[in-house]
């Protein structure tokens, strides 16, 4: 199967129709393709790392990453290397040499060259090593997770563990001994907050199977609803997460538990779902499930709305071409990506959304009125007292639609002032106003904010701050005259998206 890599600009796959068995690099038609590998086995496969510049390919003698252009970057004598989200650094399990303690063995994190190594896993019981496998970043780059176990005959104490990338701030994740697969434990984190997701039970013994959740700082907290329940991915967002059991595959909010949707098993109708779910920038989905022995797919929208129910054993959703602009470490890189995926902004060129740029008014109106129409609305067409946005005007038409709204009043009787950067204060009371147009409701509360004092906008930023849709710029800095770049102003739109 082709795999896109994240940033959706190339493909790469294996040629098995030869005598060899090719991997190549193409762009997204799959033309101008390079040969970057020769695999050995039949049953090799590869997957890009999260900032697109290289694969990681497993074959039969190990696995190894490898650069766009087929220059070896690291192994294959360890195993299981991972590399950071910014490419620099790489996670990988030395396996100890005289096999005492089975597959597996230390986790260390070094430089691509082998330089700078830490040992993550540390010591277990008695001062011999964990066997540690299956090693994960979080999303930022900060924080490793993996599973580890202390004897390869004995699997009286197992764990999903975490630490921070440079080897400190280590926490064990798991709950009690025995209570872990024997197997396939792979700790998969959430592409939008520090959350670990894994599936833990003793199949050996019969009990049953449940998807946790935890991470540094977090509570570890049950997500299963069955019995025999996996963990089957996360959104991309990060705010919902699959689960499988017993031929049912459904969709579940990580922070209510609620079903967004779902392919239930139905033995009269031939229906089984197979627990392999494809996601969409959006949050959309895809289900895959087997009818009567033909493979299908049935595509959710992202309220969890059946859309099409497709004769396809495979949907693959392109990802969002990315800002070449856009940096991998970015707090802000996944919503700029989400609101690209729903129309709301179109970058400042193809190729770039200029994140540091400060956002005009201009840009504002653009940005809420394709907001509103993205949540499904109309906008108002009605005219504007303002004198000066020209009809010709790219922003003539959302100027229009928010003031139809009442989420602007303009800085006069008579102007809107479109070339205005917008500062914090502003951006707090669009928002705010916005929520209220939707038929929503402010939560009452303070905020931890000591910078407000003088602000218009004080009441707009307690109400955007109880809704989460702002953190502030510190723990008790609001800012609310600091002016808005682009970079920020795609997460507040995300965060309000996301809520509404």
């Amino acid at each position: 199967m082709p795999e896109w890599s994240r940033d959706g600009r190339r493909l790469a796959w294996i040629d098995r129709s030869g005598a060899g068995h090719n991997v190549y690099v193409g762009n997204s038609l799959g033309l101008e393709r390079v040969l970057v590998h020769v695999v050995k086995s039949t049953s090799s496969w590869l997957r890009w790392t999260p900032d697109s510049r290289y694969l990681k390919i497993h074959d039969s003698d190990g696995w190894r990453v490898v650069s766009i252009d087929g220059t070896l970057m690291f192994g294959p004598s360890y195993y299981e290397p991972i590399l950071s989200p910014d490419g620099a650094r790489v996670a990988f399990v030395e396996s100890e040499p005289t096999g005492k303690f089975g597959s597996g063995g230390e986790l260390w994190v070094s430089d691509l060259d082998g330089s700078n190594r830490i040992l993550i896993s540390g010591s277990g019981i008695n001062g011999d090593p964990w066997i540690a496998s299956r090693p994960a970043w979080s999303h930022d780059g900060t924080q490793i997770a993996w599973w580890a176990r202390y004897s390869a005959k004995n699997v009286a104490d197992q764990a999903v563990w975490a630490s921070l990338a440079d080897g400190t701030g280590r926490v064990r994740l798991g709950a009690a001994a025995n209570d872990f697969l024997d197997y396939g434990i792979v700790p998969v984190w959430s592409p939008s907050e520090n959350l670990v997701a894994w599936t833990e039970g003793a199949f050996a013994t019969g009990t049953f199977a449940r998807v946790w959740t935890g991470g540094l700082g977090r509570p570890t907290i049950s997500r299963s609803i069955s019995n025999w329940t996996t963990f089957s991915g996360w959104s991309t967002s990060g705010d919902r997460m699959g689960l499988f059991y017993d031929g049912n595959t459904v969709v579940v909010d990580v922070d209510t538990g609620r079903v967004v949707g779902a392919v239930m098993h139905d033995a009269a109708r031939g229906i089984r779902a197979e627990g392999r779910i494809n996601w969409a920038p959006d949050d959309s989905f895809a289900i895959r499930y087997d009818k009567f022995g033909t493979v299908r797919t049935v595509v959710f929208d992202r309220f969890g709305s059946p859309q099409f129910d497709l004769d396809s054993a495979e949907v693959r959703f392109r990802p969002c071409p990315a800002f070449s602009d856009v940096a991998p470490g970015s707090f802000a890189r996944l919503d700029i990506a989400m609101i690209e995926a729903l129309g709301i902004t179109n970058g400042t060129s193809p190729s770039t959304y200029s994140p540091s740029r400060l956002v005009t008014r201009a840009e504002m109106a653009t940005f809420l009125a394709r907001l509103w129409t993205a949540l499904g609305n109309t906008c108002p067409v009605g005219p504007t007292p303002f004198t000066d946005v020209q009809e010709s005007s790219f922003a003539a038409a959302p100027v229009r639609c928010i003031y139809g709204l009442n989420v602007t009043k303009g800085t006069s009787a008579t102007t809107f002032s479109p070339d205005a950067p917008v500062p914090r204060e502003q951006m707090a009371a669009f928002l705010q106003r916005m929520w209220i147009s939707l038929g929503g409701a402010c939560k009452g509360g303070s905020t931890p904010f000591t910078d407000l004092a003088g602000s218009f906008a004080a009441d707009s930023v307690s109400c955007i701050y109880g809704l989460g849709i702002t953190g502030g710029t510190s723990s008790t800095t609001y800012s609310p005259r600091q002016l808005v770049t682009r970079e920020q102003m795609a997460s507040f739109l995300a965060r309000f998206w996301r809520i509404a």
